[in-house]
């Protein structure tokens, strides 16, 4: 569903700012494999989608449910985008992302 919607909605309804939200939302909510978090990364990293303080939120978290992206990796990412955040929704997306990662020790 994640490539169907990145080949044929996305480009279809870039120009629809409110359709386009929420083609956004449905790539991020259908994001479960390694390529498909590592996407939604590098597109936050390098800005190439303008996406909603929650997007990047739910991006983050996300980006913490990876097996493949080392703590270190995901300490640093979630560190440069919400080490400043003091909002209510900022402190439970840390939350989130560390209650997202897959480590027994965690849980």
């Amino acid at each position: 569903m994640f490539n169907f919607i990145k080949s044929s909605l996305y480009e279809k309804f870039k120009d629809d700012e409110e359709v386009w939200e929420l083609v956004i939302d449905a790539l991020i909510s259908m994001a479960y494999s390694e390529e498909n978090i590592k996407y939604l990364q590098s597109n936050l990293e390098n800005e190439t989608i303008k996406f909603s303080p929650e997007q990047k939120y739910s991006i983050l978290v996300r980006i913490n449910t990876s097996k493949t992206i080392s703590v270190e990796e995901k300490d640093s990412i979630v560190k440069k985008y919400l080490e400043n955040d003091t909002s209510d929704l900022g402190k439970y997306c840390k939350l989130k992302c560390w209650a997202a990662r897959p480590d027994a020790k965690i849980k």
